[in-house]
């Protein structure tokens, strides 16, 4: 069983040289990083995560971020579809081909929007454009 540390919104780790710092410290090819694409947005590009973390990245989350301010109205669903926010997504492929990633890739989406067939049809289509970048 391989453990895999993701990069959140607590503050825990705000960079990827914290994040390679962190698991140098476990130093056990059994632990590794879980990577959100979209967390990572908010502190520097996801690519750059990816260049540092390079084969330790176990899975990761597809999701998009968006670099304004959340509306309030919004109420738990300011997340921008795939493809509409602030990610740089030919980047973010790019460095996971030069880093070898194979594994899996999990939307990580607001519940409501993941519930209807119209908008889980969507969503798919989103992962498979950018999977075809």
């Amino acid at each position: 069983m391989k453990i895999s540390i993701e990069n959140v919104g607590n503050n825990f780790i705000k960079s990827p040289e914290q994040a390679v710092e962190y698991l140098n410290a476990i130093n056990s090819e059994w632990v590794g990083w879980h990577f959100d694409i979209g967390n990572a947005g908010r502190v520097g590009p996801a690519e750059r995560w990816i260049q540092m973390i390079g084969k330790r990245i176990f899975r990761i989350h597809i999701k998009d971020y968006s670099a304004k301010p959340a509306d309030p109205a919004a109420r738990g669903n300011a997340r921008p579809k795939l493809l509409d926010g602030d990610t740089n997504w030919p980047a973010v492929m790019k460095s996971l081909d030069n880093v070898g990633y194979t594994g899996w890739a999990i939307s990580e989406q607001p519940g409501n929007q993941a519930a209807e067939v119209e908008t889980a049809r969507d969503m798919a289509q989103r992962m498979d454009r950018i999977f075809a970048l």
